[in-house]
């Protein structure tokens, strides 16, 4: 009994945790940055794409699987494109962060 639950603890089962708590801290920031923004829309609509590509796989229809599939594939090139200046902002943000030694002020150019 003693033995099993000193197996339970290994260094892998703990590197797991951590890695679900860190997955789990950057989705939860995640959500809250862009609550209340037109990113939320978005996000209804490819989490729509994927449940239709998990339900398509399922019923084994291939041709709507390949279709939405495309459209996922070709989903990440515009949403860099659409959210380019948002992208750009939150860079420049964590770039800003503590973690990163921003404590720089930046100089303005004249």
């Amino acid at each position: 009994m003693v033995w099993d639950i000193y197996h339970i603890f290994t260094w892998q089962h703990l590197m797991n945790l951590i890695d679900i708590l860190i997955v789990w801290f950057l989705i939860y920031r995640l959500i809250m940055i862009i609550k209340g923004t037109k990113a939320v829309q978005l996000a209804k609509g490819i989490a729509l794409i994927i449940v239709i590509r998990l339900v398509a796989g399922f019923l084994h229809v291939v041709i709507l699987s390949y279709l939405v599939d495309q459209i996922l594939s070709w989903s990440v090139i515009g949403m860099i494109i659409i959210f380019q200046p948002e992208i750009r902002r939150g860079l420049e943000h964590l770039g800003r962060s503590p973690l990163l030694g921003g404590n720089v002020v930046a100089k303005k150019k004249f």
